[in-house]
């Protein structure tokens, strides 16, 4: 219950500012719409003392039924009026906009815009007005003690944490690289299931067992695939095809296709297969990956993690490998690693907390994600009244519940301890299918679209994301699948978390509720569809929920797209995420010019060969996907329209074939990703543009530097995201005067942070001064191709330069 009050009281909190900013000067243009925003926050004032009145009870943490249909009445109520004044200021910056390009009179709304909205607004507030009405109908709240959790201190918490599982590691191994595994399967493979209860450490173990050194020695290859609740074929051969190749297609191979070439990668080979958290119930569910992995060398091992202990009848397998609970001290030794790690405000107040944290440690029963996650919450908090509250809470839940049964309390208890803005950020997780691998970049932009992510003045958006995510993995919501740290999932039981805290807001739609007709009949605002065949429901959703903001396909199979772009269009006004990547789409229609608050916008892995000139105008977008598009050649000539843009992602390969490149790109001065410029004469296209794109991150290939002139007003020096900078100018172009080179390279100087260097065709007399005098410290790389003029360069002041030119 704390958490929907939180929830209420933070929403109504962020739309009464927001209301408060349409009674300044600017938005006069919105003719009769003054006294309704006045109705407004009358209403959301008194919404506020409710929920306000509601947290302060002090009854316990009871509320009504009653109590609880207002709240989310409310909530529904209060994100329609937010998104309709987010339309009033995505207008208003269209108008300005167009403005600073035809000199237009001030922002003045279209009558019929204007009675539409104030139309709109009207019945919102009578809404709102109705709801308040209601809540007298309502038995009050039982209250609660919301402890919004302020950004406590995580520090660097290595997320895979590990304590003891030395002698069921030592048994694994031994099983695997033993030569009486053989099965029923055939001579050539065994399968070893580990199974056990949620959160007891299954996938930890098959993880330490994994990166063994006497298992790399013992099989030729290694594959890891996360299964999940559905046993999907394909989805698995793809991944075994992944883990082995470099091919980033298969998406689109047939079956037959992917089994010949699993067949052909496993043939004769001794191998070790993981599948992590795998449901089956049925022998045919398995017989036919059972075929394909019987090619394999002899002495090839199927690792099996999963919760269903008959999971070994049903794969031919021996008896099971049951893992243990932790004991009382290894539970203690886990929850001191998390805790009290040496330096932190907790270690040092040790004395005094560790008594609440043994009795805390205990009602987890053993089961190591229990432990992680309240030490994860407990990390930096050195109220001992905290401590004893959380132990009381755990204690009331633990004492009437079964092993199998304590570990989502404790979940619940760690999530309802996250501050407004984290919790909204792990909820929207809940749109990833089971077992989803997440690049730590991809939440973060859909976070930021959502405005899910606090900003302030100091930060870039994305570091602020950043932080919010590794709060998250630091509390052990995500957890870590990569040696670089940027692939993560969720562990099967946090993902339920996410699907029920969710449950106001994320929905996700799968092919037996389509079957069954049991789409809610409640008003979500964002939605993700798992369904093979897509295109009905997704009419279906669009039709029935026009408010969405978020609609998401979060699959990889080809999705067969006639009429969805075009409904889309003209229905969601609101979407501000969406995700057509991997569909028939050939081509988007104009009208995606309607999607007026689009913020993400995901084309990858689409025929398409040219983008409309209309999608220039969606000016509040931020991300736009566009990776694996091999037939465009050419990007809108009025992309520097979208001046919120800041990710542009692209395959490189597609920068070589562009010709002709957008003028006015320097107006995306927020972008964070161009990865070649290419230098002009003319306005638009001149060196210049690049003055103030001071996020530009990772790789900047700057082609066609004969064309540059005041070449200082790129403004390299300030761009201290860029790790790699590549100067080009064209073979065999002509220039004056080798002095116009040296003096035009001497200007384009990197920052301090740059890496890699690459210069191409350059024929001054003199490398610039910057490149030889230690300035330069993090450079690793030169590569001069070819440089004929210039004889001498030295290099000795880089300490770090590990590659030269010959």
């Amino acid at each position: 219950m704390a958490d929907l009050l939180s929830i209420v009281s933070s929403i109504v909190t962020i739309v009464q500012e927001q209301a408060s900013s349409f009674l300044t000067e600017k938005y006069f243009g919105l003719y009769g719409v003054e006294q309704e925003i006045e109705n407004l926050q009358r209403l959301l004032r008194k919404i506020q003392a409710s929920v306000k009145d509601a947290e302060e009870n002090p009854r316990g943490s009871f509320i009504s039924n009653s109590m609880r249909v207002w709240l989310e009445d409310v909530h529904v109520a209060v994100y329609d009026a937010q998104d309709l004044l987010n339309s009033w200021t995505t207008e208003y910056n269209l108008h300005q906009a167009e403005n600073q390009v035809n000199k237009l009179r001030p922002f003045i709304a279209h009558k019929f815009y204007n009675l539409r909205v104030s139309g709109e607004l009207k019945e919102i507030v009578a809404r709102l007005d109705m709801i308040c009405k209601e809540k007298n109908e309502c038995h009050p709240a039982g209250g609660v003690d919301v402890n919004e959790n302020r950004r406590r201190e995580t520090g660097s918490l290595l997320n895979n944490l590990i304590v003891g599982r030395e002698k069921e590691t030592e048994d694994m191994v031994k099983l695997l690289v033993s030569d009486t595994g053989e099965t029923s399967t055939g001579e050539n493979i065994a399968v070893i299931p580990i199974v056990g209860m949620g959160g007891v450490g299954k996938t930890t173990l098959a993880r330490l067992v994994y990166a063994d050194d006497r298992i790399s020695r013992y099989f030729k290859i290694k594959i890891w695939v996360s299964v999940g609740n559905n046993f999907d074929l394909n989805q698995i051969l793809k991944e075994i095809l992944l883990s082995q190749t470099n091919d980033r297609d298969v998406s689109y191979f047939s079956f037959n296709l992917l089994q010949t070439r699993v067949v052909d990668i496993l043939a004769r080979k001794k191998f070790l297969l993981v599948l992590d958290d795998i449901w089956i119930n049925d022998y045919p569910e398995w017989q036919e990956l059972e075929n394909i992995l019987s090619r394999g060398g002899k002495g090839s091992r199927v690792l099996v993690t999963s919760r269903l202990s008959t999971v070994y009848k049903v794969m031919g397998a021996k008896a099971p490998y049951d893992l243990p609970c932790f004991d009382d001290d290894e539970s203690w030794s886990l929850f001191e690693k998390v805790v009290f790690q040496e330096g932190s405000s907790t270690a040092d107040a040790r004395e005094e907390l560790e008594a609440y944290g043994k009795e805390i440690v205990r009602k987890c029963k053993g089961l190591p994600l229990a432990v992680k996650h309240i030490g994860g919450l407990l990390r930096g908090n050195v109220d001992v009244q905290e401590w004893s509250r959380i132990g009381k809470e755990l204690n009331e839940e633990s004492n009437s519940k079964s092993k199998s049964n304590t570990i989502f309390p404790v979940l619940r208890l760690s999530y309802d301890r996250l501050s407004y803005n984290l919790k909204r950020c792990f909820e929207y997780c809940s749109l990833f299918p089971k077992a989803y691998v997440i690049d730590k970049n991809d939440p973060i932009k859909l976070w930021m679209a959502e405005d899910f992510i606090e900003r302030n003045d100091m930060d870039r958006t994305e570091e602020i994301g950043s932080r919010d995510f590794d709060d998250l993995l630091n509390r052990f919501f995500f957890e870590c699948l990569s040696e670089d740290k940027t692939k993560f999932r969720m562990h099967d039981l946090i993902h339920d978390l996410a699907i029920e805290v969710s449950k106001l807001l994320c929905f996700q739609v799968k092919d037996n509720q389509v079957k069954d007709k049991k789409l809610i009949t409640r008003v979500p605002k964002h939605v993700s569809i798992f369904c093979k065949d897509a295109e009905q429901p997704a009419l279906e959703i669009i039709e029935k929920w026009k408010n969405l903001r978020t609609l998401l396909f979060p699959v990889e199979h080809l999705k067969a797209f006639d009429q969805v772009p075009g409904k889309i269009s003209s229905s969601l006004r609101y979407l501000r995420v969406l995700d057509l990547s991997s569909s028939t789409i050939v081509a988007l229609p104009k009208s995606i010019e309607n999607l007026k608050e689009l913020r993400y916008l995901d084309l990858s892995k689409i025929d398409i060969t040219e983008l409309p000139e209309s999608i220039c105008k969606l000016i509040n977008l931020q991300t736009l996907k566009l990776l694996g598009c091999l037939g465009l050649f050419q990007l809108p000539s009025k992309l520097g329209a979208l001046v919120n843009l800041r990710h542009l992602e692209l395959d490189k390969m597609f920068w070589n074939k562009l010709s002709i490149f957008p003028p006015k790109m320097g107006q995306l001065t927020s972008l964070h990703n161009l990865h070649t410029f290419e230098v002009g004469r003319n306005p638009g296209h001149r060196i210049e543009e690049l003055k103030n794109m001071v996020y530009l991150t990772g790789t900047l290939r700057i082609t066609k530097l004969e064309n540059a002139v005041n070449s200082r007003e790129a403004n390299l020096k300030d761009k201290k995201m860029l790790q790699k900078l590549e100067y080009v100018w064209s073979n065999g172009s002509n220039v004056d005067e080798a002095g116009d080179r040296d003096a035009l390279l001497e200007d384009l100087q990197p920052h301090l942070n740059v890496e890699e260097l690459i210069i191409c065709h350059y024929r001054g007399n003199d490398f610039p001064s910057w490149m030889g005098n230690g300035l330069l410290r993090k450079l690793v790389s030169i590569s001069l191709s070819p440089c004929t003029r210039t004889k001498i360069l030295s290099l000795d002041k880089l300490s770090k330069l590990k590659r030269t030119p010959s």
